[in-house]
This record gives structure tokens, sequence and C-alpha cells, in this order.
């Protein structure tokens, strides 16, 4: 087979999205922009780094065509986006060495090898599939906590540094591009372990068959959808937990008791705000150190080993909604909004999990959002713990009182005020984290 004829195996035309809750595509899309999609990414796929310089700020232009394409955009446009790019971006060059099974484990977290990495899965997505490339590499007990040797930890390799590689690899999975999910998972393989206290090896103890819980009857089912005031939905979501001991607490009840705990200020962790993207992550690092234990204990309670794939979907929800919270309510400030790029990150990265759950086992499914929301929680925390300003939003935006809105609330299975009845120090972040040249350069 000629180099040309396995690029194109690499990057067919895009495929319709795994599941229905997928982002929607708009009108717009033609037989002219999948062409001139698929050339862009072929060429950027063979004549750029993953990166975008030695400092390891992320190549993200198949991200922006494959955003564009998504929303209908019309063929000269990908044409200007991979101008504007390419300029600033790294060239491809070769590792020091080949990547084979033998050696694979040897050079994770370097990002030269970024290359060999790429060869290597490229192999192993056509040899494997979408799904047991996934179950193998990223969320089997073997790839993160190995028998013999050092933890690999590799579903926080998929999280690191603002959940990029969890973005690259999901476009290429909700598309159906093998060759992005192999630079997903190559990028996934030269990321550090990032936070890897957020990772416990029970995690992985779960009986292949102790998420069998029966699902909702299918006309049930068929009434799914993103929304937070749907009282029957939360209560059916707990009458059809197969535990008969364990309450699955919704993903504000966890965030609201992390707002009302001291051990998360910021003086207590000694934070002080960076903006710069690699020291950011460092604060990360230094939260998953002090306090992931405190995290993990209170997530615990949120998705239970016995859940069935109605509860996943519905936990899936849960982070899509505590992402929006965290950057869109969150960023209200008296004099406006900031955009934290961090926290950003949350909702761009949430809105690739039903594609992943698509292609997982229940059990490999629940690794992932268990770690997905303790990830999202310690980002919270290393960003400032800002409280959500959500009666003031309310009162700016609507005509929803607050008190409504506690109600509702309630009604949506949430245990505990996410609002603290007393004032919150909100972090020095929410006053720069829109301001420094670092994030102006992140934002481009």
């Amino acid at each position: 087979m000629s180099s040309n004829d396995f690029i194109d195996l690499l990057f067919p035309f895009p495929s319709p999205a795994p599941s229905n809750a997928c982002p929607e595509r708009f009108p717009g899309i033609t037989y002219e922009t999948k062409l001139a999609l698929t050339r862009k990414l072929k060429d950027n796929h063979t004549q750029f780094h993953a990166f975008r310089n030695e400092q390891g700020l992320h190549n993200t232009m198949p991200h922006q065509l494959l955003a564009l394409f998504a929303m209908g955009g019309s063929t000269p446009l990908y044409d200007a986006v991979y101008k504007k790019q390419e300029a600033e971006l790294l060239t491809a060059f070769q590792s020091p060495e080949e990547i084979t099974a033998e050696n694979y484990h040897k050079f994770l977290g370097n990002k030269d090898y970024y290359d060999a990495y790429l060869e290597y899965f490229h192999r192993v997505v056509f040899e494997l599939g979408f799904a047991a490339t996934l179950d193998e590499y990223l969320l089997s007990r073997g790839a993160n906590y190995p028998e013999t040797g050092a933890p690999r930890h590799m579903v926080n390799r998929l999280l690191a540094r603002s959940f990029h590689p969890m973005i690259y690899l999901g476009y290429g999975i909700e598309f159906g591009v093998p060759g992005l999910v192999a630079e997903g998972l190559a990028q996934m393989a030269v990321h550090p372990q990032e936070a890897p206290s957020l990772l416990l090896a029970s995690d992985f103890e779960i009986p292949e068959d102790a998420a069998d819980a029966p699902d909702l009857p299918p006309l049930q089912a068929g009434f799914s959808s993103l929304t937070l005031n749907e009282r029957k939905r939360s209560l059916l979501t707990l009458k059809y937990l197969k535990g008969d001991n364990k309450f699955a607490v919704h993903a504000f009840t966890v965030l609201a008791r992390i707002v009302k705990d001291d051990r998360f200020k910021c003086s207590a962790l000694n934070l002080k705000p960076q903006e710069d993207l690699s020291e950011a992550a460092l604060l990360l690092e230094h939260v998953g150190k002090e306090v992931g234990n405190a995290i993990v204990e209170y997530a615990a309670d949120w998705l239970p080993d016995d859940s069935g794939a109605y509860i996943l979907e519905s936990k899936v929800e849960e982070l899509c909604w505590l992402g929006t919270l965290l950057y869109g309510i969150g960023g209200y400030q008296t004099d406006g909004f900031v955009a934290d790029y961090y926290l950003m990150h949350i909702v761009t990265s949430s809105i690739f999990l039903p594609s992943f759950l698509a292609y997982l086992s229940p059990a490999s499914a629940i690794v992932l959002l268990r770690t997905f929301l303790r990830t999202t929680l310690a980002w919270y925390v290393a960003r400032g713990r800002p409280a959500p300003p959500i009666p003031q939003v309310l009162r700016r935006h609507g005509s929803v009182s607050a008190s409504q809105a506690r109600r509702q609330a309630r009604g949506c299975g949430l245990r505990e005020p996410l609002v603290p009845a007393h004032p919150v120090d909100p972090g020095p972040w929410r006053r720069t984290s829109s301001d420094s040249p670092a994030r102006a350069r992140a934002l481009r």
C-alpha cells in the first residue's frame, strides 16, 4: 500500500456522530466541504507536530477545522484557518527511536517521541478498532496500574494540560477519523501524569458485570434530554440504581461540599495566581498533591460501581452542566464576565463524553467519568474556588428568583444548597484571568 493510500484510510470523510447526545451538526455540509476538511486534516497530520512550540502549547488546527465543518462552514474558510495557523506551528520531526510493543512504556511523557507514538497508534487503531484500542491502551488496569513496574496513569495523561489529549481523541471518535484517534492517543502518551492522586488502583476493581443495572424502559429512555428541571427524570435515575444501599449524589452536591470546605481555600493551599500555561498546570499538580484525596472522597458517592447505561448517560449530563456552571456562571463579576481559559476547557472537553461512552464498556466508562469529575473539581480549586454567583446572575438575566432556583435545584436531586450562606474568597484569579499576555496568546 502506498503512503498516499494509507493517509486516505486514516482520513476518510467524517462519519455521523456515534451518539444522539453528541452536538448537532449545522446545515451547510456538502461534498466540497468534506473534501476541503479532509485535505487540510491530512496536511496537518503529515506536516506539523502536535505541539505548536517547545513549551508544549497545543496544535489546535484540527479542532478549528472540525468545529468549522460541524457548523456548516463554507469551503474557502478551511484554507483561511490553515493559513492562519500554519505559521505558528512546529514542523513535524522524526523521533529518536521507533515505538514498539516492547518499548511502548519507555518513553511515556516525552514530547520528542510524539511522531513515533503516532506511527505506533496508526497500526494499533487499524488492527484493534476504536473500542478495543480505548479499552486496552487507555482504560484497562494494565494501562494504568500494571502488575509490575510503576503506575502509568494513562487516564491522567488523557486529561492532562487542560484536557487537550481528550479533546483531540474526542474529535477523532465523534467524527470517525482514525488519523485523529491516533493523534489523540499519541498526545496522551507524551503528556505527563498530571495529578495522579485523582486516579486510584481501586477504580479498576469494578467487576465487568457490575454495571449491568437495568436501563430505563425504551419509552422513558427516549425522553432523555439535557435539562435541569425534570424532577421525574431525576427520580427515575435514582429508582433505577441497582445498589440498594447507595444513593448517587448530584455533581452539584459534590461541588457544594467543596465550596463550603475551608481545606480548599486559596490561603489554606497557599495558591497564588499563575497565568502561564505551564505554571498554571503546576497549580493543578499542587492541588492534587495536597487535597486530591479529599476530592476523591467527596466524589465517592457520585457514581456507584453498579451504574447502568442510563445512569451513565445521566452522569454525563451532570458533568456537562457542571462545566457550564463553573465557566459560564462562575465567570460573572460585578464589572462583567471573565472568561477563564482553564475552566473553559472543562466545557469543551465534556461535549465529547457521549462519543467516548458509545465505544466504552460500562466499567471503563465509570473509570473515565469518575476521573473527569475529580479533575474538573481539582481545576476549580486550582483556579481559586470562586463561588458561582447564581442568585446575582438570575436576578440580572431572568425573572426566576433565587428561592425558586433553589426549589428547582432540590427537585433535580440536589441534597445541599450550592450557594453558601457566607461569602467565599473567590481568589485573585478572577481579576486577572483575562488580562495576561500568555492567556491572550492561548486564546488565539
